[in-house]
């Protein structure tokens, strides 16, 4: 009997396992393969609700990982209504030991209480996982933490890696551009592998393949509105007082002063009309009068709203790249304390405005600015593919029968 390739995928929730579920679902329907899928914090959600089974650091606790969970978290049972409890307990003990045995207590209660869980690699629990699990490979995407403990667990234990770049944030971009980040990197466009390469990478260690959370993209059929009028998608999202990460200041009432900057677009420009989509975690119930303006919150589905849409207003939201994506022109506002690190317009993906007066503008010269899709960018539907197909070459090489 032949012994399976086994594959060990690491991911958090939100885009990071999206980008990584239909390349997981691909495996786990190939009987060449053993797929073990770490799920950390709320990637449960989705895999829970695909019907993938999955690990946790709760299966690799060997001590009492509750002591030091309330070192930190001192209501345990109010900490997620997503993530098990068990599952919170091992996961912030086992990377908070870990702190305390690099820093000192001390010093891991200093850092924990200035960026939480920012502080947190936890290369030891990510190696004894791997130790356990026997991988070929290791499948990741970019963010920091446990992803990036997996990764550099890899690379000390000798096991090839692979480490996906989902979109084209700069702070990712320079983390993945530490050699050995990844026995490859997998990114979306000819934009960011040039930076990677500017940073140090060499060309043979990054691969344009695209994100495979985009592949649904390829079913929208657009239907350009008929006669003058033009629709325009707000596509908000939450805007925090403080980033989390650099703790520079911002402003939690932007996306108000975007819509409300819009709403006076629409009035003043009878070819206009302004289709609002809040984030999901936006408190946002207002009603809307105007005859041209539309409220489509989630869960409506984003392919029905973005197929008939002439221009995409947002700060930093993946539905700017996915309407690019699509060949639609996309506006963004580059006031948000992500902006600098969601760079839109310098990867040739957006109009940008730094003042709201800017706006209207930005609207109307986008639609002959920004005409059809962006370069450098495979051909949409073929993401999955071209990540499966990088895996199976790094598996044979591991295996000694690559070229």
């Amino acid at each position: 009997m032949v012994d399976k390739n086994k594959i060990i995928f690491v991911s958090y929730g939100g885009g990071h396992i999206k980008s990584l579920l239909p390349v997981i679902k691909r495996f786990i329907a190939d009987s060449n393969y053993s797929v073990t899928v770490l799920g950390l914090t709320t990637a449960v959600i989705d895999l829970k609700d695909e019907g993938i089974d999955y690990i946790g650091f709760a299966d690799f606790s060997e001590f009492d990982t509750e002591y030091y969970a309330k070192k930190i978290l001192f209501d345990i049972s109010t900490t997620s209504d997503v993530v098990p409890i068990r599952e919170t307990i091992a996961y912030h003990g086992l990377s908070f030991k870990e702190l305390i045995e690099e820093k000192g207590e001390t010093e891991a209660l200093r850092l924990y209480s200035e960026i939480g869980r920012q502080a947190f690699l936890p290369i030891k629990t990510l190696k004894k996982i791997f130790e356990a699990v026997l991988p070929d490979l290791v499948v990741s995407t970019i963010s920091p933490r446990a992803e990036r403990a997996a990764l550099l667990a890899a690379k000390e234990l000798n096991i090839t890696s692979l480490c996906l770049i989902d979109l084209f944030n700069t702070v990712s971009i320079k983390r993945a551009a530490e050699r050995g980040y990844g026995t490859k990197v997998a990114v979306i466009s000819q934009s960011v592998k040039s930076q990677l390469m500017e940073l140090g990478r060499d060309d043979s260690e990054v691969v344009v393949t695209g994100n495979p959370a985009f592949d649904y993209l390829v079913k929208i059929r657009r239907h350009k509105n008929s006669g003058r009028t033009k629709t325009i998608l707000w596509a908000s999202q939450v805007e925090p007082a403080l980033n989390p990460f650099t703790y520079e200041v911002g402003d939690s009432s932007l996306p108000s002063k975007v819509e409300d900057a819009l709403l006076r677009f629409v009035e003043m420009n009878n070819e206009w009309r302004l289709v609002i989509r809040p984030h999901p975690n936006e408190p946002n119930q207002k009603k809307f009068t105007h005859p041209r303006v539309i409220y489509r919150p989630y869960p409506e589905p984003l392919a029905e709203i973005l197929q008939s849409m002439d221009v995409v207003v947002t700060l930093t939201s993946t539905v700017g790249l996915e309407a690019r994506l699509l060949g639609i022109p996309v506006v963004t506002v580059d006031m948000s304390v992500f902006s600098e690190y969601t760079p839109f317009e310098r990867n040739n993906l957006s109009v940008g405005v730094r003042s709201l007066n800017e706006l209207g503008n930005a609207i109307v010269s986008s639609q002959y600015l920004l005409n059809g899709k962006p370069d450098g960018y495979p051909e949409l539907g073929c993401f999955t593919d071209n990540v499966v197909s990088l895996i199976e070459q790094l598996v044979l090489n591991r295996n000694g029968n690559g070229s």
